[in-house]
């Protein structure tokens, strides 16, 4: 019963880690069709200038960087706990 209440709480964890990240790959996204998708035409104005459009993409990619380094060690005692429930 522990390992459930456990596993529910490491379920938290992550959809939180999950929604704190999304609007960086969102920026990500639009800072890559900024530069590589058709020309004087991105989603967000703004991002047309080639200087805001590489800092999108910077930011995006340190945003899904934490991500990751934060999220690794959950999802690595997620499936301890599930190797050991399974047992």
């Amino acid at each position: 019963m522990k390992d459930n209440e456990e596993l529910k709480a490491l379920n938290k964890k992550i959809m939180m880690i999950n929604i704190i990240s999304a609007p960086g790959f969102i920026l990500l996204g639009f800072g890559l069709q900024a530069i590589f998708g058709t020309d004087d035409n991105a989603l967000i104005p703004l991002l047309n200038n080639d200087n805001y459009a590489y800092a999108a993409i910077a930011l995006g990619a340190v945003i899904a960087i934490w991500e990751v380094v934060v999220s690794f060690p959950l999802y690595k005692q997620k499936g301890i706990l599930l190797s050991e429930s399974d047992t």
